[in-house]
């Protein structure tokens, strides 16, 4: 059997195991976006020097190729984004848990108060409409470049 104190050691590092993980899926889901952006962008300006000086053959890679790639890939990163904002919220949620556990160990009065799990709604709302974004100026830039 395991003291109070082990027990507490125990669920102090889980908490902060949680934690750490947290902050990795966001830092993951905004760097995935800033590689998107950057990357759908340059694609976009570099598919118009693809085939230079042949007009009809411009308009057949910007149709069949650039266009449905930069909408594929960027359904691809909303995925991808969405996933790691899920596995956010499930540290968050598994922080929080811990924490409860700690108060049934201690009491409320010797550990310092915790709110909620932080959603982040209005960071994962921006990162989503940067994706949308990107995917719509790289096709805008192919059609403006292109025909």
């Amino acid at each position: 059997m395991i003291s109070d104190e082990e027990y507490s050691r125990w669920l102090m590092h889980l908490m902060n195991y949680y934690g750490r993980y947290h902050n990795h899926k966001e830092t993951m889901a905004w760097v995935a976006t800033a590689f998107f952006i950057t990357g759908i962008i340059s694609f976009a300006f570099a598919s118009g020097r693809v085939v230079d000086g042949h007009c009809i053959w411009q308009t057949i890679f910007s149709i069949f190729v650039a266009i449905p790639f930069i909408v594929l890939s960027g359904v691809l990163a909303l995925c991808f984004i969405c996933w790691q904002f899920c596995k956010r919220r499930v540290a968050a949620n598994n922080a929080l848990n811990v924490y409860n556990r700690l108060k049934n160990v201690y009491g409320d009065n010797q550990l310092i108060k915790v709110d909620d799990p932080p959603t982040g709604y209005i960071s994962e709302l921006l990162t989503y409409l940067a994706v949308v974004g990107a995917t719509i100026v790289g096709i805008l830039i192919v059609c403006i470049g292109n025909f």
